[in-house]
């Protein structure tokens, strides 16, 4: 399980981060709730893997969803990965879904694969790029 959040400031990357490897999918569930009830410390936010809990992402995430605009002004890239035979798939599956419905761009990766290094391995590589883009993603 890899999670990763920070913010950006002219020319640095990485002011305040949070990275471990590997980690329990409850401590990504500890920092994607740290990181997008945040946005102002927070702008960066992926996840992989992650473990969090559908029934309550109204209320873990009412800060973020309020309002959407603002939200997504904030928040520059939120990635989001999860292999479709890993257990957490459904609930992963069902985040995408419910930013989705609340209007917060975001990206969901699947691919085969379960709760392995492999897979977060691929994720990782196609996430830490973004990290480095000179523009945020629209």
């Amino acid at each position: 399980m890899w999670s990763l959040s920070s913010t950006r400031t002219t020319g640095l990357t990485v002011t305040a981060t949070t990275a471990r490897s590997p980690g329990s999918p409850w401590e990504a569930l500890s920092r994607s709730k740290i990181g997008l009830n945040h946005l102002e410390l927070f702008s960066y936010v992926g996840g992989f893997s992650a473990a969090i809990r559908p029934a309550e992402f109204e209320k873990t995430y009412a800060g973020l969803t309020a309002n959407p605009q603002t939200a997504n002004q904030k928040l520059h890239l939120l990635w989001l990965g999860c292999g479709t035979d890993d257990g957490l798939f459904g609930a992963s599956d069902s985040f995408s879904k419910f930013l989705d419905t609340a209007k917060i761009k975001h990206t969901f990766q699947s691919s085969p694969g379960a709760h392995t290094w492999i897979v977060w391995r691929r994720y990782l590589d196609d996430f830490a790029p973004l990290l480095f883009e000179s523009e945020p993603r629209k």
